[in-house]
């Protein structure tokens, strides 16, 4: 039977292999901020519907590769899977200027993306 102990260490482990697969982005300006979650280049990811032909379907989603630090605030740096622009959000809604907090948003993104991790 696990222990809570034994489960905080799993959060824990799981949490480092997270911060060994994404990456900090020192140069934030160098990545466009997005305030809609589509992304800047193809318009082909984000939240929402895209008309394509025989109707509506569901946008893809962009996938979560890192993280950066602005003078707004930490914001995490999401990947279109159709052309591989990076593009930045806050993507949370209270843990944007401390880091802890921020972690943890950062982590329930990344553990959705990975639900196996």
């Amino acid at each position: 039977m696990m222990t809570l102990i034994d489960g905080f260490d799993k959060v824990s482990q799981i949490e480092e292999k997270m911060l060994s697969e994404i990456t900090h982005f020192a140069q934030y300006d160098d990545i466009p901020y997005v305030a809609d979650f589509k992304c800047p280049e193809c318009g082909e990811t984000g939240e929402g519907y895209i008309h394509k032909p025989g109707g509506y379907v569901e946008m893809d989603k962009g996938k979560l590769i890192g993280y950066c630090s602005t003078p707004y605030g930490y914001q995490m740096v999401f990947e279109c899977p159709h052309c591989f622009t990076k593009y930045r959000y806050h993507n949370c809604t209270t843990g944007r200027n401390e880091w802890h907090t921020f972690k943890s948003e950062l982590f329930l993104v990344w553990i959705l993306q990975n639900p196996f991790a």
